[in-house]
């Protein structure tokens, strides 16, 4: 991982390979390198003018970025990724938003678009997608005090078909 995020291998071999290193320290927890890999990768993207590549890249950050609770840059970086999206027509799950609108605890706005979200990764045949915001809801069912509502939200997010790393975020 250290090689992507410490810039130690070309642009090139960053944009190709670098979703892999940001995954792989998404499994073992080490949300530093993460942050480092994907920032290192949206500059490149920005260095290289790969239009496409930027809003996943932003995407991709935004959502390590409210996981580590830093909503506002968080906010920031997913419209970012959002208006580069819609202005590209490149489809884009929005998965940071519903995580996002899920920690920020604002009910009505939060499951009007999970649900909104859960339906299109659902048509899109996206397990991960679904998974995620299932996820999302359990973050904000819990913020609400609604425990009960979030275990289920949670145990459907962890179920033994889903992403390995994101059940045991869910757990």
């Amino acid at each position: 991982m250290s090689v992507f995020a410490d810039g130690e291998i070309a642009m090139t071999e960053t944009l190709r390979w670098g979703w892999h290193a940001g995954f792989a320290a998404s499994a073992v927890w080490d949300e530093g390198s993460q942050h480092q890999v994907l920032s290192r990768q949206l500059q490149s993207a920005r260095d290289a003018g790969v239009l496409v590549d930027l809003p996943f890249c932003l995407h991709s950050l935004g959502f390590v970025t409210a996981w580590c609770g830093d909503l506002a840059l968080a906010g920031s970086l997913i419209a970012e990724a959002e208006a580069i999206a819609e202005a590209t027509g490149t489809r884009l799950a929005r998965t940071a938003a519903a995580l996002l609108a899920g920690l920020r605890g604002k009910e009505a706005e939060a499951s009007a678009l999970i649900e909104v979200e859960r339906r299109n990764a659902a048509a899109a045949g996206l397990g991960l997608g679904l998974q995620i915001f299932q996820w999302a809801s359990g973050i904000l069912y819990n913020g609400l005090g609604r425990y009960e509502q979030a275990l289920v939200k949670a145990q459907r997010a962890s179920e033994p078909a889903g992403a390995r790393h994101l059940r045991v975020c869910a757990r």
